[in-house]
């Protein structure tokens, strides 16, 4: 299946642009930025509770690191279900940093809030396709039908290389205690 969704460009008043698009976390409506140079989508850790009831989040080991080159801490939580238009994922591994910069910037221009940014974790899964002229975000579920096909191949020669290494293992084993 294949889903457009429609996005907005926001003017950062002779600074740029932002695209702002909506989608849903555990069916309620999230403002994301797409950023194609984010690596993994985020939510602000201050927003994710009016999606999220369990409000016990993770803290992640290592440290996030942003364009600025400063390091942010993150959090995680599993989000039940995000769409995107017919598209939906679930249990999604959701990541949190403190986006209130991002925020107060947009105020400061007279933007609206976000919720947190979308990022190429997504882009990657769908085979995403940007089209500023229609201001269009189009997925395709086929290319996660083809991820999950090679995710499971992976892991199922992992699980062969694994035996192959036991079994030597034991063969040379066996040789010692003759």
């Amino acid at each position: 299946m294949t889903e457009t969704l429609p996005f907005t460009v926001l003017s950062s008043h002779g600074r740029g642009f932002h695209l702002l698009m909506k989608m849903k976390v555990n069916g309620k409506v999230a403002k994301m930025i797409i950023d194609t140079g984010a690596s993994h989508t985020v939510f602000d850790k201050s927003k994710i509770t009016k999606f999220v009831k369990d409000n016990k989040f993770t803290k992640m080991a290592k440290t996030t690191t942003g364009l600025g080159g400063n390091n942010i801490d993150s959090h995680h939580t599993t989000i039940n279900k995000i769409s995107l238009g017919k598209i939906s994922l679930v249990n999604y591994p959701g990541v949190m940093l403190d986006l209130s910069h991002v925020n107060i910037s947009y105020a400061a221009m007279g933007l609206p809030e976000v919720d947190g940014v979308l990022g190429a974790d997504i882009f990657v899964m769908f085979n995403a396709v940007i089209d500023y002229e229609k201001k269009t975000l189009t997925l395709n579920d086929k290319a996660l039908k083809g991820l999950e096909k090679a995710r499971k191949l992976i892991v199922k020669k992992s699980a062969g290389r694994i035996k192959k290494a036991a079994a030597k293992k034991k063969k040379v084993t066996a040789k010692a205690k003759k």
